[in-house]
């Protein structure tokens, strides 16, 4: 069977924090564990869920509470002691919205053994242009690939390689998180828009 295991922080307001949940419980197809970690967000985030969503059978929670921001690496790392063998696992951010079918994409990418983790196209809502697909390498600075583009004039194959996979959905299969171990608790979330600016590698 078919699971999965996703590692959401929350460090958020309440409108996009339920915007995102909403669009997951509507795509769920397969059993799923969401492991919310709240990073210091003033609300319980499961009674949320409950008071204002409708939450499928496929999927059941564990709850992290922090009553202060710890930080993405180190909220990630505690989900990942949660992590089972033979799962789908995905780092997930709390402010992205899901398109039906992408249990399914993940599941038809990952089950390729040449391919050890997959992330997705994010579009601005605004503008439906991309926002990150991707982020490549010159020199000292990083850049996100095809940034504003339209996904339509792509012209990409629905799998393409980057040099460095979108962290705000990253999904892969359980047996990699256990070869690879857990995350460097010292990792800047968003060092590339340091480096952009020069003032961080």
């Amino acid at each position: 069977m078919k699971e999965f295991q996703l590692i959401m922080p929350v460090f958020q307001t309440k409108a996009i924090f339920l915007l995102c949940i909403k669009s997951l419980l509507e795509t769920i197809l397969y059993p799923t564990e969401l492991i919310i970690i709240n990073d210091g967000t003033g609300f319980d985030c499961i009674s949320l869920i409950y008071e204002n969503l409708k939450v499928p059978s496929l999927i059941k929670f564990q709850y992290i509470f922090h009553p202060v921001s710890a930080g993405c690496p180190k909220s990630i790392n505690q989900g990942l002691a949660y992590i089972r063998e033979d799962t789908y696992v995905a780092f997930i951010d709390s402010d992205i919205i899901f398109n039906a079918n992408w249990q399914n994409t993940v599941i038809e990418t990952l089950d390729d053994s040449n391919i050890g983790a997959v992330s997705g196209i994010f579009l601005y809502p605004q503008s439906e242009g991309i926002q990150c697909c991707g982020i490549a390498y010159q020199d000292y600075l990083a850049r996100h690939v095809y940034l504003n583009n339209k996904e339509e004039n792509l012209h990409l194959s629905p799998v393409f390689d980057v040099q460095a996979s979108i962290f705000a959905f990253l999904a892969m299969k359980s047996n990699i998180i256990h070869e690879t171990g857990f995350l460097d608790e010292n990792f800047f979330n968003g060092y590339e828009r340091e480096m952009d600016f020069g003032t961080g590698i």
